[in-house]
């Protein structure tokens, strides 16, 4: 087997570099889109507010919204941005998928408050058709803790977050929207919205199949709830797709470096199609008592796991490094993964 590996590296909450970005324009709210210009408006929001534009197959663009003064909203007011666009052609399923996050989708939405006061991504339009951008105060909508709370203590349930919330009137909320040129050049990938399922992966090309080579994928996650993410585990991912047709087996390592932190993150790797039963099969875990250091517990793989759809696919374990496994921890945020790629499959 090659001993060649490709290395992508999966770097998530970083702005798109500047060179991939056109100049800004301040054309009539109307046509900006539609015409290929920017967009650029500051709005008063205190009711629904709403902007739509008809856009084709595509097109490439950065969003980014602001409140304008967050310490100025009454105490826990919400505003919700919601992205609207039309249905999608061959990704209807009726079935159960496996993971609840998985869904393929041109919308996206993030409620704005006074510590998550902005949101910024980068959009693709998938289809062409009509897109509505709406901005909206909410003001009934329960705030869940969520399955990994910030505080397990008596704390959040002394000042619980209210289910009702403030009406609020003229919030300036400032829009921008910018043309991207382009999504990749060589070896850097823009990630781009939507790519919340296997259907709508962003396509990781590898330009020399039979090289070692380094990829890099600058990407962000700002369109999730930041300071008091309700939905951990449930969120959204992020899909990525590599057809591997080198000559030979090669290991792939994806290393993602994330900017904040304390942001909390992980890569799960799957290959496409359906597992056989031996991969289905639940395995007996050796005795740890009948091995030491000089004969190491040899790795045995979990079952697959199936997330079925128009594109079905099932998590992969071939080539996985032992350290990959939790250790006293019972949720997996591993960000560094290493897979071998069979020739003519897809991943």
């Amino acid at each position: 087997m090659s001993s060649k590996r490709f290395k992508p590296i999966f770097r998530r909450g970083l702005l798109p570099f500047a060179c991939a970005v056109a100049p800004l324009l301040i054309p009539t709210p109307a046509l900006c889109l539609t015409e290929g210009a920017g967009y650029s408006r500051t709005v008063s929001v205190g009711a629904l507010w709403n902007e739509e534009w008809t856009l084709q197959e595509g097109r490439a663009f950065e969003v980014s919204l602001q409140l304008g003064k967050p310490s100025a909203l009454p105490p826990n007011a919400r505003i919700e941005v919601r992205w609207s666009g039309p249905d999608l052609p061959d990704t209807g399923f009726d079935g159960e998928r496996g993971d609840p996050s998985v869904a393929a989708t041109a919308d996206w939405s993030k409620v704005l408050h006074a510590l998550d006061p902005d949101l910024h991504l980068v959009y693709r339009t998938p289809v062409s058709g009509k897109y509505s951008l709406s901005i909206e105060p909410v003001l009934e909508r329960e705030q869940p803790l969520g399955p990994i709370p910030h505080d397990t203590g008596l704390a959040p349930l002394s000042t619980p977050l209210p289910t009702s919330t403030p009406s609020m009137d003229d919030v300036a909320v400032a829009i921008a929207v910018r043309p991207v040129a382009a999504l990749s050049s060589g070896s850097l990938v823009l990630e781009a919205e939507p790519n919340n399922a296997p259907e709508q992966a962003t396509v990781l090309r590898l330009s020399e199949a039979d090289e070692t080579g380094t990829l890099y994928v600058v990407g962000g996650a700002d369109d999730i709830e930041y300071y008091n993410n309700t939905n951990t585990g449930n969120s959204p991912d992020d899909w990525y797709r590599i057809e591997y047709d080198g000559a030979s087996p090669k290991y792939l390592s994806a290393n993602l470096q994330i900017v904040e932190p304390v942001v909390s993150a992980r890569i799960r790797f799957y290959k496409q199609g359906r597992p056989s039963a031996e991969e289905l099969r639940e395995r007996d875990v050796p005795n740890s008592r009948d091995f030491s250091n000089f004969n190491p517990i040899p790795y045995v793989h979990p079952p697959a796991t199936v997330i079925d759809g128009p594109v079905p696919v099932f998590t992969y374990e071939q080539g996985r490094a032992i350290n990959e496994r939790a250790h006293q921890q019972d949720r997996s945020f591993r960000t560094f993964v290493t897979r071998r790629l069979e020739p003519g499959h897809t991943y």
